[in-house]
């Protein structure tokens, strides 16, 4: 046994100096680096990502790349302004994704989404995701992001 693996080879272990028996950790993404890798894929882009085009289709599609296999989750919300927080859901979706494959994922508005989306010009959203990683803790992330027609 190295002090790079455990007996079985699956968990990482470090030996340190002040302690003779080995310190091991989970192996797989941290909480950060799944956090990083969904909240990168929050904001929409492309054609598809303008008022008119959601306004046709009642939704938007995007292909999610699990970091590991779990659940996602993701709401859109008008994004504060000033003090008043607005809990009107624009949109959301839930999917899952049970072999870490990457998967089409389509955010359907809903009915006040469609009339918040077709009375204005430009509006600043917050997309806000819950991802429940098998074998792990869930995980949260938000951006905020403006669409325009």
């Amino acid at each position: 046994m190295t002090p790079a693996s455990s007996a079985h080879g699956r968990v990482p272990c470090d030996l340190y100096p002040a302690f003779s028996e080995p310190v091991c950790r989970p192996s797989g993404p941290t909480d950060a680096e799944i956090r990083a890798r969904v909240a990168g894929q929050l904001v929409p882009t492309g054609g598809p990502a303008h008022i008119g085009a959601l306004l046709a289709c009642g939704a938007y599609t995007f292909i999610f790349r699990p970091p590991i296999s779990g659940t996602l989750t993701i709401t859109w919300r008008p994004a504060p302004g000033g003090r008043k927080v607005d809990p009107t859901v624009l949109a959301r979706r839930s999917a899952e994704s049970l072999n870490g494959r990457p998967r089409r994922v389509n955010i359907s508005l809903t009915t006040a989404g469609r009339r918040a989306f077709a009375n204005a010009w430009s509006l600043r959203v917050t997309a806000s995701a819950t991802f429940i990683p098998i074998l792990h803790r869930e995980v949260k992330a938000a951006r905020t992001f403006t669409l325009r027609r």
